[in-house]
């Protein structure tokens, strides 16, 4: 079947060479057959994939996860089907490594965040995953997808990819199958949500430890919950389908002691040799962006340059009349990746290095 909607997206792209910013506009043909992978589906061709063309959502390079048509499948006597997003996928991928792990979905937007961010070995080490057949895990072409493309461009921050998969599949499936979304910051938003539920009920003020969620991100969680899939932590994941002793869970621990090792090395910064500031809180930033000392924008971080990117500042309710801001340094992006909408303060006149 041929494609059956284009979308765009418009980015910007530093040059370092010339200090310019310049605009790119990337398509992506949306289909309606993109392959599930899964025995279970009585409607797709499982083990193929009808994308055989390079995405012009990514890379040049992009067109090797799809031009080699995944032959792994899922099982239909799988207990479950696990869909990492894209930081369960970089830290953990040793554990996906395991043979003890099967019938897991990699989304091929994950794979190009990886690809985004420099990390060419893990991406390698996935496709050879994915290529495999006795791994049991396929590739789901996600942003040609057309259920699930608009989420997996990073349109729409209140449906990450991996939630947006994960709603697609049980639809998808018709509730066959449970499916497990693995992702942090997706478990401590439900946990979030779930706080401030029962703070609600019993009479508090509704605030939770970790602060309330969007609206929007609550009633895409609550669908999921009500579509059968389970959003789950590494640490929850693992203690509760592997037992003590375990290969998984062992490795995993030996992963946990290793990170914890790694920043205590680092001084607590947890990110190498960078030293993070925190982040402000949302009263301080609704003050700042209402006095003018902040900008609200999109980040695009820079696919050659990771270390570099610029704020869009062009959209929103206090545009900045199409203003770009540079951001240079992983210190500077304070843990913001691409895609993240922020709030950016401008350095005074003169107060930039040459390096920006």
């Amino acid at each position: 079947m041929a494609w059956v909607a284009c979308q765009t997206k418009l980015s910007y792209k530093y040059r370092r060479r010339t200090h310019t910013v310049t605009p790119d506009l990337e398509e992506a043909y949306l289909r309606v057959d993109v392959s599930c992978g899964s025995e279970a589906c009585d409607t797709c061709r499982v083990g193929t994939t009808p994308l055989t063309t390079a995405s012009s959502f990514g890379d040049a390079g992009a067109g090797s996860w799809y031009g080699s048509a995944p032959t792994a499948t899922l099982s239909a006597s799988a207990p479950y089907y696990l869909i990492p997003d894209a930081a369960a996928l970089s830290e953990l991928l040793e554990l996906f490594e395991l043979p003890d792990i099967s019938n897991y979905i990699v989304l091929a937007s994950c794979v190009r965040q990886l690809s985004q961010r420099g990390a060419g070995r893990k991406v390698a080490r996935l496709r050879a995953l994915y290529r495999d057949r006795r791994r049991r895990a396929v590739l789901f072409a996600d942003l040609h997808c057309l259920d699930t493309a608009l989420a997996a461009a990073g349109a729409d921050d209140s449906l990450p990819p991996a939630l947006a998969a994960g709603l697609y599949y049980a639809r998808h499936l018709g509730a066959r199958l449970p499916v497990v979304v693995l992702s942090d910051p997706l478990a401590a938003a439900a946990a979030a949500e779930a706080e401030a539920e029962a703070a609600a009920e019993g009479g508090g003020d509704g605030s939770a430890g970790g602060g309330p969620i969007s609206p929007a991100l609550a009633a895409n969680l609550a669908e999921a919950a009500a579509a059968g899939v389970t959003v789950l932590s590494a640490a929850d994941y693992v203690s509760r389908y592997w037992p003590p002793g375990s290969p998984v869970s062992e490795l995993y621990d030996s992963l946990c002691a290793a990170k914890l090792a790694a920043a205590a090395a680092d001084g607590g910064g947890g990110g190498g040799d960078v030293s993070y500031s925190p982040h402000l809180s949302q009263q301080e930033v609704e003050e700042g962006l209402a006095a003018g000392e902040l900008l609200r924008g999109v980040l695009r971080v820079s696919r050659r340059f990771p270390r570099e990117a610029v704020v869009d500042c062009g959209h929103g309710p206090d545009a900045a009349g199409g203003r770009l801001v540079r951001v240079s340094g992983r210190g500077a992006m304070n843990r913001a990746m691409e895609g993240d909408l922020v709030a950016v303060r401008l350095l005074p006149p003169g107060a930039a290095d040459g390096s920006g």
